[in-house]
């Protein structure tokens, strides 16, 4: 206790935001235990730091996502792929996601789904039907905690496709579970 970790992470914070990395800091404690992802992406998401931005870190990447980029594109070959080890509900999301920039209230779901919110399948279904796309995507219920791991693949490789470099996330206070 006092030895400076905490200090070290500040910096290596500092380092990762020069960087262009994305830099979440996560208190692990016990109302954001290590065993819980959902609980630890929610942290990890709510305090994520963009380089030279502030506000919603979810927002800021949804709001910058260049989907003329190669990045952006090898995101959607990635969750579009046969082998993704994520659920089809994010391929679906991404691609609702461009379909619906027009209805910012959905827009928004969207991206509060990205954040770890649930978005129920069934708007999605809805939502893929009116786009005409109800047979590509099939979707079945998920496990939240399954989907919170499947967010830690997916919400790095968004911020990639947002312009930064990759998402560094530091885990503060964890010899305390010991």
């Amino acid at each position: 206790f006092g030895a400076g970790k905490s200090h070290v992470l500040e910096h290596l914070a500092h380092l990762g935001l020069e960087a262009g990395f994305v830099v979440s800091k996560v208190v692990i404690s016990k109302e954001t235990a290590l065993h819980d992802p959902a609980k630890v992406f929610g942290a990890a998401i709510a305090d994520a730091h963009l380089p030279g931005r502030s506000g919603s870190a979810i927002d800021e990447i949804a709001t910058g996502l260049l989907t003329d980029s190669a990045e952006y594109a090898a995101l959607y070959r990635w969750v579009h792929s046969d082998d993704v080890p994520v659920d089809s509900r994010f391929a679906a999301s991404l691609f609702l996601f461009e379909y619906a920039r027009g209805d910012a209230e959905f827009a928004d779901r969207i991206v509060r789904f990205w954040a770890g919110d649930p978005l129920p399948v069934a708007d999605l279904r809805r939502r893929l039907k009116e786009a005409g796309a109800a047979a590509t995507y099939r979707l079945a219920a998920a496990r939240e905690r399954d989907l919170a791991v499947q967010r830690f693949r997916f919400v790095p490789r968004l911020m990639t496709a947002a312009g930064y470099r990759g998402w560094v996330i530091l885990l503060d206070e964890v010899e305390l579970i010991g």
